[in-house]
């Protein structure tokens, strides 16, 4: 059983032990093309508080709601681990962003 495997299986005892609470899971991008992916109540308050410690411009480029966002947040940093700058900050090419988020949808779904 693979690290990310096992991950998953982790995360699913934890969702089904009730922890369910509807968050989006988000991706927001810098100017010089770092990425936060992360959760929050409200994107766009998180985005607010982002910008206010960041130097560069911040924009919102996706976000999508579910009770899964915790479970999907951890996977996919795990997923895209080789692209990790530091803590939720990734850098990633144009092509990878779309590849983050079709996996983050594949994982809701």
């Amino acid at each position: 059983m693979n690290k990310l495997h096992k991950l998953e299986k982790k995360l699913e005892r934890c969702l089904n032990s009730g922890a369910k609470r509807i968050r989006f899971i988000y991706l927001f991008k810098t100017e010089n093309n770092m990425y936060k992916i992360g959760v929050a109540a409200n994107p766009h308050k998180r985005l607010k508080g982002v910008q206010t410690g960041c130097p560069t411009l911040v924009e919102h480029v996706y976000s999508l709601k579910t009770f899964r966002a915790l479970n999907v947040e951890a996977i996919i940093h795990e997923v895209f681990n080789k692209n990790r700058v530091i803590g939720e900050w990734f850098k990633f090419s144009s092509s990878e962003v779309q590849n983050v988020i079709g996996e983050i949808q594949r994982r809701v779904v």
